[in-house]
């Protein structure tokens, strides 16, 4: 950040004052004493940078790694409430994929001396080839909506992770013959889980990142995230090594499943999303009906609802249900609309980019 003062505001010596980021160290330009035309750099005003202590070196360098340049400016302010509950959630799901790891691991064979290499390379291969053809389904029936309801779709997500992985710490070890079955479900449902959460955290990736730093944004979120599964893929590989009692796991997954749902409701719930999607358009011209009161995004964001299949419609705020983006042949071969009624509503519209077709059902 680059600011200008004129004389009246600071000594005529300081020419600039820069500074980048809340916790940076300003500098001051002045005119070189020397007396020619060139400029001198103090650090705080001062010739020589002030000596930090090796906490504070520490806090700046683990900021520089893990955080955006430029943060909190460079960022929306919901970044760090986001980010706290993105972390805790990003710990308890690698804790229960290591759990459930070591259910998969012995489906396929492993430590079995009557399974062989080709059965569960097979078993592997079919269950990817599964998920990759739930990837392709889910991305052309759901694609579209994924930026619209990134919140809702992004807590849809992990719970269907969670719930893949339910079943397989369920029913590996009780139906050990049918594993490729198991397998090809839960692997087809965590493919939906890419494609999901994985667009909607690109969605969420944009409203985050205000200065055009998406690219930024999103390395520095994978290095949060990457760091976090180190230190929880330590915890679970320690909790495996000192239990292997069957409900004790059991007690693990369920707790850590559970504190992972919580976290990715709040994560969801902290976003305040700036652009309207339905809901939230229907939700605010209610308010503003109502009240006579235009409320900001925190506000709106907050009535949102973040479950998939629960919103509040255009039947619920006016009794109708609106459909944008027709085109004129899908209202043709409808029969929604006829010739006599096009001319009316194309003169009506006629200097208009849209058309309103009201349309009564019998």
């Amino acid at each position: 950040m680059l600011n200008q003062y004129s004389a009246i505001d600071m000594p005529q010596s300081i020419i600039y004052r820069e500074k980048y980021g809340i916790n940076g160290h300003s500098s001051v330009y002045v005119r070189n004493p020397k007396g020619d035309s060139s400029l001198v750099q103090l650090s705080n005003g001062l010739e020589t940078p002030p000596r930090r202590s090796l906490y504070s070196s520490i806090v700046n360098f683990l900021a520089e790694v893990f955080l955006p340049q430029g943060y909190p400016e460079s960022v929306r302010e919901d970044y760090s409430r986001y980010q706290i509950w993105d972390t805790v959630q990003a710990f308890c799901s690698t804790i229960s994929g290591i759990l459930t790891t070591h259910a998969i691991m012995k489906s396929v064979g492993v430590g079995d001396a009557a399974a062989t290499a080709l059965s569960a390379t097979l078993t592997w291969v079919l269950k990817d080839g599964i998920g990759m053809i739930g990837r392709i389904v889910f991305a052309w029936w759901r694609g579209h909506a994924l930026d619209t309801d990134s919140k809702k779709w992004r807590l849809f997500a992990d719970f269907l992770n969670d719930a893949a992985m339910c079943l397989e710490l369920l029913l590996l070890p009780m139906f050990p013959s049918h594993s490729t079955q198991v397998l090809c479900i839960t692997t087809s449902m965590k493919g939906i889980v890419g494609v999901a959460g994985g667009a909607s955290r690109a969605s969420i990736t944009q409203h985050h990142a205000v200065r055009g730093n998406n690219g930024d944004v999103s390395a520095k979120d994978g290095s949060q995230e990457t760091c976090v599964n180190l230190v929880a893929s330590t915890v679970g590989m320690a909790m495996l090594s000192y239990t292997e009692d069957k409900m004790m796991i059991w007690a693990l997954f369920t707790c850590v499943t559970l504190l992972h749902l919580l976290a990715n409701y709040k994560a969801v719930k902290s976003l305040s999303l700036v652009t309207f999607n339905r809901e939230r358009l229907n939700r605010y011209i209610r308010s503003y009906l109502l009240t006579d009161c235009s409320y900001g995004p925190q506000e709106v964001n907050q009535w949102e609802s973040c479950i998939v299949g629960i919103s509040y419609t255009d039947v619920e705020l006016c009794g109708f249900e609106i459909k944008l983006g027709y085109s004129l042949q899908q209202l043709v071969e409808s029969r929604k609309i006829g010739s006599e009624e096009l001319v009316v509503m194309a003169d009506m519209f006629n200097e208009r980019t849209y058309m309103l077709l009201p349309h009564f059902k019998s």
